[in-house]
């Protein structure tokens, strides 16, 4: 530890002049003078107030990097001034970070969502019968991640007629049936019925439903019968299977 040594020799009864004392306080001012100042000049404990530092003498070179570390920030000492702007990234977020009340009303785009998880598949024609369940050439594959899909019948297009099914029966009763399979067992099942004798035509673009699978890989199709043998076959007309998770 340093020492400070003043030593002044004085005869008895000498007058202690001003500049002797002016030579004392030079040699206290010599020692005390910051520059001057050692590494072991100040002490533990040597200052205990922050009060004692004056504003500003403390600045960020004064810090070797990655000396603060994370119990030395206060709570809430970083503000959203304190933050660059642009400089939380990606990594920084952990997962499930984000709650859907810190997502703005309009903030999600359509560009910013996934792209809808849909299939189609289309059948010019044929004709059915049997009162045994036929494809029909509508079938299609999907992956799904779990949520609901949704199948069902649309017209393939603008050619007439379009979206049907065509019988001309002579007897009082016909009916045709629509059945959806998945991976080959019937998940939904539709009957069209009518009373009236020759030609009918039969919306089968009516045909929907909502399946509930688990996550994984599906093959939907669409499987048509006639109610009963004594009906006449009947012709169906441009059909499109649209299969689609919501």
């Amino acid at each position: 530890m340093a020492q400070l040594s003043i030593r002044r020799l004085f005869a008895a009864r000498e007058t202690l002049t001003v500049d002797d004392l002016d030579a004392i306080c030079d040699d206290l001012e010599a020692f005390f003078n910051q520059i001057k100042l050692s590494d072991d000049n100040i002490q533990d404990a040597g200052i205990t107030a922050s009060s004692k530092v004056a504003a500003g003498t403390i600045t960020a070179a004064i810090f070797p990097n990655d000396v603060i570390s994370t119990a030395k920030i206060a709570d809430g000492a970083f503000t959203a001034e304190k933050i660059t702007d642009s400089s939380i990234t990606t990594a920084k977020l952990a997962s499930n970070a984000v709650t859907t009340v810190k997502i703005a009303d309009g903030a999600v785009t359509l560009a910013k969502r996934e792209a809808v998880n849909w299939v189609t598949d289309t059948a010019a024609g044929s004709t059915v019968s049997s009162t045994s369940y036929n494809a029909i050439g509508l079938t299609q594959d999907i992956t799904t991640t779990g949520r609901p899909v949704f199948i069902g019948i649309t017209s393939a297009g603008v050619t007439t007629p379009s979206g049907c099914a065509y019988a001309n029966d002579s007897g009082n009763i016909f009916s045709i049936r629509v059945r959806i399979v998945r991976n080959g067992t019937a998940i939904s099942t539709t009957e069209y019925l009518s009373s009236i004798a020759g030609q009918t035509y039969y919306p089968i673009t009516a045909v929907r439903f909502i399946d509930t699978p688990s996550a994984g890989t599906y093959n939907y199709a669409v499987q048509m019968s006639k109610g009963d043998a004594s009906y006449e076959t009947f012709e169906i007309y441009n059909l499109k299977l649209i299969v689609m998770e919501l």
